[in-house]
């Protein structure tokens, strides 16, 4: 046999972690790309006369998904889609706590009153015990571990 087609078991696992390694660097699904247009300059420029404007286009634009963190998979090589960061900034917002306006008023910050349930002194009928406890006993809360 010829030397160049004998593949040894280490030559196997490295190629079993290179095809892994070039894994990683591929997405999911084909993410939506980032077409920055910027504007150009027209001043002192001759621009071309368009005839026939209505003219449609033959190819035609490809449908990609909105890019979900929890079911695509974007390698780090690339910023991801801005639509998914655009989709979630609600969430991102109620993290920070920052879903109302800044406000100088009386109603910006809630100041329970004096009589509200929160400062009341006896505790509600659920917490107390329907039987008397038995406090006869005095190593009820002597948890000795010697």
């Amino acid at each position: 046999m010829h030397p160049s087609l004998v593949v040894s078991p280490t030559q196997q696992t490295q190629n079993t972690q290179n095809r892994s390694i070039l894994a990683r660097n591929i997405p999911s699904n084909p993410l939506q790309p980032n077409l920055n247009l910027h504007p150009s300059d027209t001043r002192y420029t001759v621009l071309p006369i368009v005839l026939g404007s209505n003219v449609s286009s033959c190819v035609s634009a490809p449908i990609y998904q909105p890019y979900d963190i929890t079911r695509m998979f974007s390698p780090g090589t690339d910023m991801s889609p801005w639509s998914g960061y655009a989709r979630n900034v609600h969430v991102e917002s109620e993290l920070r706590g920052q879903t109302y306006a800044l406000q100088r008023c009386d109603q910006a910050v809630h100041v329970p009153a004096s009589s509200d349930a929160m400062f009341s002194s006896s505790p509600p009928l659920s917490f107390l015990p329907s039987s008397p406890v038995d406090k006869t006993r005095k190593s009820l809360f002597n948890v000795s571990t010697r």
